[in-house]
């Protein structure tokens, strides 16, 4: 839940950014929302291995899981970086930017969908859980 409400958060403080006025004035409010958008996603580094252990994933599978979440993970380092010089190079500083921040905002949407619907799968999984304890509970 955490991962959604980040994900949510990033959504509407990237909106923020793009629509806030460029002038002088709103230069010490642009960078607290920055700082805040840094937050967000550190606070989504920080936990994106959860799901794996909470949606029950054994220790077989567990292996290939984080490594796919780890690829995802830090899959922005191989294509993030060269993406946004391109765009910096192809077009001007403010229209590159603007690119660059619609970008984010996809995918901060697209973030927000997935954990929506990990979070369902993990509730569920716990409902599950939770109904065969009390079964084998009450079966002894």
């Amino acid at each position: 839940h955490l991962m959604h409400l980040c994900y949510g958060t990033l959504v509407v403080l990237l909106v923020a950014i793009l629509v806030l006025p460029k002038t002088h004035e709103l230069v010490i409010p642009a960078m607290v929302i920055l700082l805040l958008v840094a937050i967000c996603c550190f606070l989504v580094r920080g936990i994106y291995y959860a799901p794996i252990g909470e949606m029950g994933i054994g220790k077989v599978n567990g292996a290939a899981a984080m490594a796919v979440a780890s690829f995802i993970g830090y899959s922005p380092s191989f294509w993030g970086y060269p993406l946004f010089g391109f765009l910096i190079g192809k077009f001007d500083s403010a229209r590159a930017y603007q690119y660059i921040f619609i970008l984010l905002i996809v995918l901060a949407a697209c973030g927000f969908t997935f954990t929506h619907f990990i979070g369902k799968r993990v509730v569920s999984y716990r409902a599950n859980q939770k109904a065969e304890n009390s079964s084998e509970d009450s079966a002894v």
